[in-house]
């Protein structure tokens, strides 16, 4: 009988829970488990603020670009210049003489961002002036130009047309034909 009293003892002792003892526990793992949030969100929070920071930088850099590709457009269409100026001398080489009072006549009447890429001569004293400008209407200054410097009969536009260009956001240009025939008779005559 002693037996069964002492296992009816452990039993009983065994299913009494002590709230009190239970508690601090408790209280200590919670605390633990609050600190921890609050850590993690003040992390959270003070990772947020560095990449705010950095993408206000990031936006502030590429703003310093913008005049640096500008600047390098710019280039890149007096380039394109250049070598237009070059390929109309070369092709005054190749096809004859040519006076540089006509070529001075040609340059002078372009307006505006206006400039050539090619002017090709026939025997029968015409030309042709290939280029670029930014707007149709300077295309009908040069013509008009061209006219007036009473070196040229018969000036037409042969064609206007629209450049597709590569870059979203671009400057539109037309590229330009203009017809003419010199008179005199004579290249540079």
């Amino acid at each position: 009988m002693r037996d069964i009293n002492l296992i009816q003892e452990q039993a009983s002792s065994s299913t009494s829970f002590n709230a009190k003892a239970a508690l601090k526990p408790a209280l200590i793992l919670l605390g633990v488990v609050l600190l921890l949030v609050a850590g993690a969100y003040a992390a959270l929070i003070m990772f947020s603020a560095q990449n705010v920071a950095a993408t206000m930088a990031a936006n502030a850099e590429a703003a310093t670009y913008q005049p640096a590709a500008e600047a390098k457009n710019a280039v890149a269409a007096k380039q394109a210049q250049v070598g237009a100026v070059q390929e109309l001398l070369d092709t005054a080489k190749v096809t004859g003489t040519v006076g540089t009072e006509i070529l001075e006549k040609i340059t002078a009447s372009l307006t505006g961002d206006a400039f050539l890429q090619s002017v090709t001569f026939d025997d029968a004293y015409g030309l042709e002036l290939t280029g670029t400008v930014p707007s149709r209407a300077d295309v009908a200054g040069f013509a008009y130009n061209l006219k007036q410097t009473g070196a040229f009969d018969d000036v037409e536009i042969s064609a206007i047309t629209r450049v597709v260009q590569e870059k979203e956001g671009a400057a539109v240009i037309y590229s330009f034909s203009i017809s003419a025939l010199l008179k005199g008779g004579e290249l540079g005559e």
